[in-house]
Parts: C-alpha cells; sequence; structure tokens
C-alpha cells in the first residue's frame, strides 16, 4: 500500500511553540497531537482514505454485531469456539490497523519534519554566523571611533590651512609671502599625514569594499536561501522591521563607508563646481607650496576658483563622517540585536529599534 504524507507546517509549527503552564501545556500538546494525525490523515492521498475508512466501516459493523451476538446470548456464540476468535481478530484488524497506520504515520512523518527542521535551523545558523562576522567586523565600534577620531584631526588641519590662507597674498611682503610659502608646504606635509593616518586606521579602501561585497553576499545567501527555507518549514524569521531595515541597506553600490571615501579619496569623479575632497584641498595646497618663486603666480593659483580650496572650505566634511559612523553604527546594532534575540533558534520578540 501506497502513502503520500508531506510535511504540515502546523505539526512542524507546534515544535517549536513554548508552553506557557504544566496543565496548559499538556492539553496543548494532546490538542496538537490530534491535530497533527488529523493532518496526516488529510495528507494521504484519496485512494488511501478511502481503503482507511472503508476497514473502519466494516471493523465498527462487525463489532457491532459481536456485540449484540454476545449480549444476547446467540446460540453460534456458545456453539463454535473458533469462529468468534475469528472474528475478534478480524474486528481487531479492521479497525485497530487503520489507527495505528495514521498514528505510525504521523509519528514518522514529525521525525522526518523536525530532523529537516533541524537541518534548516543548522543552515540558518551557519548562514547568519557569517553575515554577523562580516557585519560586526566592517562596522566594528573600534574602525567606527577610529573614523570619528581621525576625521576630527583632519577637520582641525583643514581649519587651520584655510584660515591661514585668508589673507590677502597680493599684498604681502617678500618675508610675509615666503612664511606662507613654508606654511603651505609645512600643512601639506601635516594634513596628508593626517589623511594616512586615517585611512590606515579604519583599514585600505580596496579591502574596506572587498568586505562590504562579502557580507552582501553572505546577506543574499541569508534573504534569499535561507528565508525560502524556513518559510517552507514554518520557521521563525527575525523581526520584520529589522529585515526592512536590513533589506534596505544592504546593497552593493550603498557601502556605508563611501562617502567617508569619497572625501579622502580624488579618484571619484566629481562634477564641476562640486566642492573639494580632503586630498584634492590637501594636493593643491602641495602644489602651491611650490610656487614659492612667484609671489603673483601663488596668488593667481590660490584665488582661481572660488569653487575650489583654498577660496572656499571643503563643506560638510566633519557631518558626511558623522553620517557614515551614524550608518556603521545602525547596522552594527541591528545585527546585535537580531543577534541577542536568540534567532534563528528561537522567534525574536518585537525589539525597540535602535534610532
Amino acid at each position: 500500500m501506497s502513502i503520500s504524507c508531506p510535511h504540515s507546517v502546523n505539526k512542524i509549527r507546534s515544535a517549536f511553540t513554548p508552553e506557557t503552564s504544566e496543565g496548559g501545556g499538556t492539553l496543548a500538546t494532546m490538542s496538537k497531537s490530534v491535530e497533527g494525525v488529523a493532518d496526516t490523515f488529510r495528507d494521504f492521498r484519496r485512494s488511501t482514505k478511502l481503503l482507511i475508512l472503508v476497514m473502519l466501516v466494516f471493523g465498527l459493523a462487525l463489532f457491532a454485531i459481536c456485540l449484540v451476538a454476545d449480549l444476547t446470548g446467540a446460540e453460534w456464540m456458545e456453539t463454535y469456539a473458533y469462529i468468534p476468535n475469528i472474528l475478534a481478530g478480524l474486528t481487531g484488524f479492521l479497525i485497530g490497523v487503520p489507527f495505528a497506520l495514521v498514528v505510525f504515520a504521523t509519528l514518522a512523518s514529525q521525525r522526518n519534519d523536525k530532523a529537516a527542521a533541524d537541518r534548516v535551523n543548522a543552515v540558518s545558523q551557519i548562514a547568519w554566523n557569517q553575515f554577523r562576522e562580516a557585519i560586526t567586523t566592517l562596522c566594528s565600534p573600534e574602525r567606527t571611533e577610529a573614523l570619528r577620531v581621525g576625521a576630527e584631526r583632519v577637520q582641525s588641519v583643514h581649519d587651520e590651512t584655510w584660515h591661514g590662507f585668508n589673507v590677502d597674498i597680493a599684498k604681502q611682503s617678500a618675508e610675509e609671502f615666503q612664511q606662507m610659502v613654508a606654511f603651505a608646504k609645512r600643512q601639506s606635509e601635516v594634513w596628508g599625514g593626517a589623511i594616512q593616518s586615517v585611512m590606515a586606521d579604519i583599514g585600505a579602501q580596496s579591502d574596506l569594499t572587498l568586505q562590504w561585497l562579502a557580507a552582501v553576499r553572505d546577506w543574499n545567501t541569508l534573504d534569499q536561501y535561507v528565508r525560502l527555507q524556513r518559510l517552507e518549514r514554518g520557521l521563525p524569521w527575525f523581526h520584520r522591521e529589522l529585515d526592512a531595515l536590513l533589506q534596505e541597506r544592504m546593497i552593493a553600490d550603498r557601502h556605508p563607508m563611501r562617502p567617508a571615501f569619497e572625501m579622502h579619496d580624488d579618484h571619484y569623479v566629481r562634477q564641476p563646481g562640486q566642492p573639494d575632497s580632503m586630498v584634492t584641498a590637501m594636493r593643491t595646497v602641495a602644489y602651491l607650496s611650490s610656487l614659492g618663486s612667484s609671489q603673483e603666480a601663488f596668488d593667481r593659483a590660490a584665488r582661481q576658483s572660488t569653487a575650489h580650496f583654498p577660496t572656499t572650505r571643503v563643506n560638510a566634511y566633519s557631518q558626511t563622517v558623522m553620517d557614515v559612523a551614524h550608518r556603521m553604527g545602525m547596522l552594527y546594532a541591528f545585527v546585535q540585536q537580531i543577534d541577542g534575540s536568540g534567532w534563528p533558534v528561537i522567534a525574536p520578540e518585537n525589539p525597540r529599534l535602535a534610532s
């Protein structure tokens, strides 16, 4: 006899639902067991269900006939010993086998479902661990703090340099001009050292880009493969709003540190009139320091464009870095909240989201 018994989401979900009290837990367990048996019966093919029902009907009919005969003292019940035994055995077979079949099929199905759910949970844990490690490494508090501290130093050198150039160079004496040239040379060296220090503390841009792409790949595995496996098995996913927030951020071309890269690197394409990056501004100062032989050329180069340093400050640098640090901190906090909830083993409660 062929039996088709696909898994049931209700049966799986019942295996992961905590009970609230001993008495209530017993009743709930019994109720879920009955539901599991009923679900198993409904999952049988039509021919199997028909066979079970026919056996039960004949079994109950035979039971009723033999019971009436026994209670009324039918002569054949007393005359023959073998026939009543055969009828009793047949009655037990017709009634017992269908029940045993459904119960054993339910137990086997639940065992298989539990094994499959355990495998999905194991894969979920591995995928989650990889994603968690990728994000907590890339957006670690140490890297975020290093970015903040380094950016403050770069901003300080920028402000000092800008104020030093905020003079009328054309009206300076020869001695004052040479002091300006020396100042430009000194500041370009200090400025370049501050920028290099930031990038050394947070890591090379190429390495950070690869780390982000690896994190996005790990998220795609978690979101596309693991999610479908868990939905199919009725297993809990983490909080829906946290999921949406991660969906919004985990995109390959949305590196959380990209705005900081753009402010520290002049390889990005900049539109006409767009403020300089810190590297571009620093190199402008270094170039000016090489024009010490001509005060007129120095002044003309310094004033050639009102959109660039040193005529115009590198605006929004500190705010950009703070925004980057905030994005990194939020990603780190989201992952920590999910990890602290106990997922993927248990369904997390709705958390209070970081802001």
